[in-house]
């Protein structure tokens, strides 16, 4: 094992400041457009008369058995590959230019700058041991706000990533050119420390104990803070600012706040990061077993019993946008989804893991409103695959349809945009997983898989995939950065058509033939950077069923 240094925080480094704990540091931040789901001002749906309702908390499930896996051990330690292969059944194409121990060199070095790069550190002096550490995947963005234009550290879309990466790529450390791991941890401390962050800063739609859900979004630094620190450095070598952490020593520490503390309202969950941090924690249980300090299944069906509660539409047993618009049902966002929360596989999982709730309803409304918009535009001509971001009912018409433009987010609300960029990604793990399965009166390869592949086939990749019209036009010229994180998804549409390698998949993996920048190179972008390493960890072999 290459060394590992061991970081312990300095005291004399800690400024104690009115009580609150400062540190010093250089901030960055990133000149891409922030891509998170942004809610509305406050919780969007107001909260029932008679305040907050006290429901009578639902049992926990009991744990199937899983394989009796070994308490302590990595049972599949990256990269397992060749140990899986036979899961994908032929529904997996592999490049015929690089070697599987090149694909898994470029995964294993983008693995390595996300840890050198984007992990933060809780400085509450109460979780300062190896035991007790809360990190955060880092999603660099910025927001206005009260008290100083305070910057959020994270989102739960970003936490729910890394949470399912440090278990999928648990057991890399000997092959890691990393020397700064916090307290001398490994892969599954980090997974540890995230999950007591995500157990620490619970939504605020229900008061905890009566809620599992992570808030959507977590706080650091303000700017005033960062800017009258003595440790600032001035001449960043990136021209970066922002961020809401400092860096000391090579650590980047901020003082984790729960949205919910900042702003005084909102701290509601988001569907799609609570669906990965339950799947991160049912792989970790794959993975290290649930008898160690952290019972990893325990929280996994608390979680799903909260999410089944708070994020599953009573009527159409389709997925909410999170807890918070599950109050009003059926006002615009109660009645609407995201395409991008569609995880098919995941579902699946819940399903076999948790027998005490319908997700196979779930799943087949879920179908149901792939085959509504994808059916309405195949009549139009427009066999492309494509998902918009946010899809809504329509009463009128008693079909799902296309969103109006504002409804949640921006113009760009009813085309494909910074939502359903992940699509390709989600849509051909759940077939490279599980096989086809039925949509409507199709099924979800020729519906989905074939149609984003054949649709990105004709695009220059490296130059035209942004924002889409439905019709799949372009709505603009899109950037850099949006054409590389907009194009990285299709490598696993692209693979899932194991009959079709050719030299589509070898220019996928390609050192920028593709993509500008290669779809494996660090680009700086955090929101893009973790689900770029997902798709390849896919598309390479290395995604497992749990």
């Amino acid at each position: 094992m290459k060394m590992m240094r061991i970081f312990v925080p300095v005291l004399t480094a800690l400024l104690v400041i009115g009580g609150s704990l400062l540190m010093a540091g250089c901030p960055t931040d990133t000149s891409e457009p922030d891509p998170t789901p942004t809610p509305p001002n406050g919780t969007p749906e107001p909260t029932p008369p008679g305040g907050t309702p006290i429901p009578t908390p639902l049992p926990i499930p009991p744990v199937p058995p899983t394989g009796q896996p070994a308490p302590g051990a990595n049972n599949l330690a990256f990269p397992q590959s060749a140990f899986i292969r036979g899961q994908f059944e032929g529904r997996l194409a592999l490049p015929t230019t690089v070697t599987q121990a090149e694909m898994e060199a470029r995964i294993i070095g983008l693995f390595e700058n996300i840890l050198r790069n984007n992990i933060i550190m809780d400085t509450n002096p109460n979780h300062q041991t190896r035991e007790t550490f809360r990190i955060v995947f880092q999603h660099r963005s910025s927001y206005p706000g009260g008290g100083g234009n305070v910057h959020n550290i994270t989102v739960s879309e970003s936490h729910g990533y890394g949470m399912m990466i440090l278990a999928l790529m648990a057991g890399s450390e000997d092959r890691l050119n990393f020397d700064g791991w916090l307290f001398g941890g490994n892969i599954r401390d980090y997974f540890d420390a995230m999950v007591r962050t995500m157990q620490g800063f619970p939504s605020s739609r229900r008061a905890a104990p009566l809620t599992s859900l992570m808030s959507w979004r977590l706080w650091g630094y303000s700017n005033a803070q960062r800017d009258t620190d003595l440790f600032h450095v001035t001449n960043n070598p990136n021209g970066i600012r922002g961020g809401g952490y400092r860096l000391i020593d090579g650590v980047r520490l901020a003082p984790f706040v729960n949205e919910g503390t900042h702003l005084g309202a909102g701290g509601n969950s988001a569907t799609d990061g609570d669906m990965d941090m339950i799947y991160g924690l049912i792989l970790a249980h794959r993975q290290w077993g649930s008898d160690g300090v952290i019972n990893y299944m325990e929280i996994a069906q608390r979680m799903l019993a909260d999410f089944y509660r708070d994020c599953i539409h009573p009527t159409h047993r389709t997925l909410h946008l999170g807890d918070w618009s599950s109050w009003s049902p059926n006002a615009p966002l109660g009645r609407s989804t995201r395409a991008s929360d569609f995880m098919l596989s995941h579902l699946i999982t819940f399903r076999d893991m948790d027998p005490a709730h319908d997700w196979q309803a779930v799943i087949d409304a879920t179908l149901n409103v792939i085959w509504d918009i994808r059916s309405h535009y195949n009549a139009q001509g427009h066999d492309n695959g494509l998902l918009p971001d946010f899809i809504t009912w329509d009463p009128d018409n008693n079909r799902w349809a296309t969103a109006t433009p504002n409804l949640l987010e921006s113009q760009h609300d009813g085309r494909w945009h910074w939502n359903s960029v992940r699509v390709p990604w989600r849509m051909g793990t759940t077939y490279m997983l599980f096989g086809n399965m039925p949509v409507g009166n199709s099924t979800l390869y020729d519906l989905i898989i074939a149609p984003l592949d054949n649709f990105a086939r004709t695009r220059p990749l490296g130059l035209n995939i942004g924002t889409m019209n439905m019709d799949g036009t372009n709505t603009g010229n899109p950037g850099a950065g949006q054409r590389r994180d907009f194009a990285t998804p299709f490598v696993v549409t692209a693979a899932a058509r194991g009959d079709h390698p050719e030299q589509w998949v070898d220019d996928f993996w390609g050192s920028g033939t593709v993509i500008p920048d290669g779809m494996h190179h660090w680009a700086n972008n955090v929101y893009g950077d973790y689900f770029r390493l997902i798709s390849l960890i896919t598309a390479s072999g290395n995604y497992w069923i749990p």
